[in-house]
């Protein structure tokens, strides 16, 4: 028999705090409020456990962070290793025709912005989905998430 480790809402709740945190903190940001952004975190299995809109988060940037998250979980591979892969079609070294999982799941994105959240084992947890600044930006705050995770008390197993 095989039992799923997976996030609970206090480790989410972290770790979506963690990211509004570096947000508002980062180098970047306009004023002391960050850019407004939505924040998920799913569990191993997909499914959400924590999200926070931030003020003047525009409504597609919420469904766009949960996509992420998703997205990431389903391939157990942060978004941005998906278009990667997805662009030179080596998984690998093998040459593959990837693009239909794009297919079977209607909110899949290869956006950067959506990460795995792993435990000390490299055992997936959970995943984290950020979306409202750049690409770029969105997979530094989603980082950010991860990173304090890492840092917790949840990471060792």
């Amino acid at each position: 028999m095989q039992q799923v480790r997976s996030l609970g809402l206090k480790e989410a709740e972290m770790i979506v705090d963690a990211a509004i945190k570096a947000n508002k903190e980062s180098e970047d940001a306009p004023g002391t409020e960050g850019y407004p952004m939505g924040i998920a975190v799913v569990d191993a299995c997909g499914n959400l456990l924590c999200f926070k809109r931030m003020d003047g988060a525009f409504s597609l940037a919420c469904r766009v962070s949960v996509a992420k998250a998703e997205s990431a979980i389903e391939l157990l591979r942060d978004t941005w290793e998906q278009r990667k892969i997805s662009d030179s079609r080596d998984v690998d070294g093998y040459k593959l025709n990837i693009k239909g999982y794009e297919f079977a799941s209607a909110n899949h994105t290869e956006i950067p912005g959506g990460c795995v959240i792993k435990t000390s084992d490299g055992s997936v947890v959970g995943a984290i989905g950020t979306s409202g600044r750049s690409p770029a930006g969105d997979e530094k705050i989603a980082k950010a998430g991860v990173k304090a995770f890492e840092q917790s008390e949840f990471f060792q197993v």
